[in-house]
């Protein structure tokens, strides 16, 4: 027969076993859950800090698209290459001169490109009759329209990706392609996440008909959503702003679009680009005309 205090002293000592135990999965307990603590706020912290990157990434991409390059200059072995931001009228004063050159030797060259040669008409009458070196001038970028006079001159006029690859062998430079654009009425939409500007543009003279502004969060608030549920909140926002400028754009014709890539890819228009929120939404910002400049090296 087992003595009531031995019983004792074995449900004691069991008890301060189940104690100990206790004790040791609290512990650990806490353990897990100041790491999962820690995680937690490290992926909170990731993303958040991954979210800001992609939104400056989105920035820095159209302003590099729409960079102001006056004061850049690039050097080659050979020459030395500046870009000039020009107005509308700016450019079309260098049309109409342009357009009043003529030689009846039929040496005067036109070329319309997007970086890519192989996609013109008679590639082979086009490397016959300009140098190596302009060529890769001409290819080395897009959207440059090259006006040459192989033994006078060159001049380089950078905007938009609104045409195709062409060249032209003529008495006279083919200006008529970027002037009817210019001439053109059009157009254009500004897209951004929560806020685009619509412009009606004919000749550089532009006007607002309209502009639709939509609450989109860009940060997460201290003690607010989740992230998962934030970054789901922030695209239900996004996808209500385009349905919002999807309805505006349905109607209007020869419609040009510039930002947000991702965005414009679901609405109706053409993409020609990117354009830095910063500028004025001017005619500027639409054509970013830019002349440029070469010389030799001194």
């Amino acid at each position: 027969m087992e003595l009531p205090w031995t019983k004792y002293n074995k449900i004691k000592e069991r008890k301060n076993k189940l104690e100990e135990e206790l004790k040791e999965v609290k512990e650990q307990r806490d353990r897990y859950q100041k790491q999962f603590k820690s995680e937690k706020e490290r992926r909170s912290k990731l993303s958040a800090q991954k979210q800001e990157a992609e939104e400056e990434l989105n920035k820095l991409q159209d302003k590099l698209e729409t960079a102001n390059l006056s004061e850049n200059t690039q050097e080659t072995e050979e020459i030395q290459v500046k870009d000039i931001n020009l107005g509308v009228e700016q450019t079309k004063n260098i049309l109409d001169k342009l357009s009043t050159i003529s030689s009846p030797k039929k040496d005067l060259v036109t070329v319309y490109s997007t970086g890519a040669a192989e996609d013109l008409e008679d590639v082979k009458g086009f490397k016959n009759t300009l140098s190596s070196q302009k060529i890769s001038r001409i290819t080395s970028e897009r959207t440059q329209i090259f006006f040459t006079d192989e033994k006078a001159f060159d001049i380089t006029l950078r905007t938009r990706l609104f045409f195709t690859d062409s060249w032209s062998l003529d008495n006279s430079f083919n200006v008529e392609k970027i002037n009817k654009f210019i001439q053109e009425e059009k157009h254009w939409a500004l897209v951004s996440a929560g806020e685009t500007t619509i412009l009606s543009e004919k000749a550089g003279n532009t006007e607002k008909i309209d502009e639709v502004n939509t609450r989109v969060e860009n940060k997460q608030k201290k003690g607010g959503y989740s992230q998962d549920r934030f970054e789901r909140k922030r695209q239900e926002q996004i996808q209500q702003h385009k349905d919002k400028v999807k309805e505006k754009l349905e109607n209007l014709t020869n419609l040009k679009l510039l930002g947000n890539k991702k965005i414009c890819k679901e609405l109706p228009g053409e993409y020609l680009g990117g354009f830095d929120s910063s500028r004025n939404k001017d005619a500027q910002t639409l054509y970013n005309f830019r002349l440029r400049k070469t010389k030799p090296k001194t």
